[in-house]
């Protein structure tokens, strides 16, 4: 669906070249919600603007549908850029135009008729959760019905493709939560091939099927959500999901218990298995849960515990052998 190949981005600074995007090439697949991740500085929104041409790459290529855009100009560029939307951070909504008007701004661009523009505007409202909106101004929304309004104006279209650049970050936590879980629905009722970038993990591993992490203008490591997440290459995505995770003990904690600490992942079925109990069982060992959680990551579980586990040195021995047998990772801490 969507290819970059070797894709470069350099600005001319006052003293010298800056490199934005340095030699990215990704594959994204027709239907997909993709994440990609990194911090600011990292390249993610240029690389994003490739995929439209609205950064036209220093070198590489951009190819949707097998056809290469990057050398597109004029009918042949706007032809393809209608059938890309794009979801802004800011809203880009138009103040003095009704939440209709600015749908229907976009649509008239694309050549619809009045007609088709008065029949099709309230079915995207309706999709979004606007539909006693049609004739508020911008200035009476929140910010998440703001957001929905930009979302309506990008699919106005049908697009095949829809470019989300960071639309949760000026939000709050509950209000970003729902405008992920339309942008997932989007995908899923009208098969929009999404591309979503964030500075933070969380968004991702909440609706991206798959996920690339940039540092530095780069894709340092790509591939599934839920391979990352449970697996990560490198240092960079490590200290990304790090933060993520947040299983930080208190020191004073730390201090009064006995025994060896030790950090569990589990993935797949055995975040569901009784492990622990089974540990205390087969090895006369105390075991204490001093932080954890499972989670579902695209539909997969994943747990992470810290515990205490206290005993004899061979049971202790003996029950980290036994928990190294059977779960994903294992940390002495």
């Amino acid at each position: 669906m969507i290819e970059l190949n070797d894709i470069s981005v350099h600005f001319a600074g006052k003293k010298n070249v800056v490199e934005a995007v340095k030699n990215v090439n990704l594959t994204i697949g027709r239907g997909e919600v993709f994440g990609i991740v990194g911090s600011s500085g990292a390249g993610k929104s240029t690389l994003l603007r490739t995929m439209n041409l609205l950064e036209k790459p220093t070198s590489g290529d951009v190819l949707i549908n097998d056809v290469k855009i990057n050398k597109f100009k004029g009918e042949n560029l706007r032809k393809v850029r209608l059938k890309i939307g794009m979801i802004f951070q800011h809203y880009n909504l138009i103040n003095t135009k009704t939440v209709f008007e600015n749908v229907a701004f976009a649509m008239k661009v694309a050549g619809k008729t009045k007609e088709e523009r008065k029949k099709h505007i309230p079915e995207i409202l309706s999709l979004v959760g606007l539909s006693e909106k049609s004739d508020v101004f911008p200035s009476k929304l929140s910010g998440g019905q703001k957001q929905r309004v930009g979302i309506a104006r990008a699919i106005a279209n049908n697009p095949d493709i829809l470019l989300c650049d960071e639309p949760t970050s000026a939000l709050d936590l509950e209000t970003t939560s729902s405008i992920l879980d339309l942008i997932k629905d989007i995908n899923k009722k009208m098969g929009i091939t999404t591309v979503l970038i964030s500075h933070e993990m969380n968004i991702i591993k909440k609706i991206c099927d798959k996920v690339a992490v940039m540092e530095n203008g780069r894709v340092v490591e790509q591939g599934s959500v839920y391979e990352v997440f449970t697996n990560p290459q490198h240092d960079f995505t490590k200290q990304l999901i790090d933060h993520t995770i947040n299983l930080e003990i208190p020191e004073e904690l730390l201090k009064i218990q006995k025994g060896k600490l030790i950090r569990l992942i589990f993935k797949g079925d055995l975040a569901l298995e009784p492990v622990i109990s089974e540990t205390i069982k087969k090895n006369d060992v105390t075991i204490t849960i001093l932080h954890g959680k499972i989670e579902y990551i695209s539909g997969k579980p994943i747990g992470i515990l810290v515990i205490g586990i206290d005993g004899s040195e061979l049971s202790i021995e003996k029950s980290i052998i036994y928990l190294k047998e059977n779960v994903a990772e294992l940390e002495l801490i």
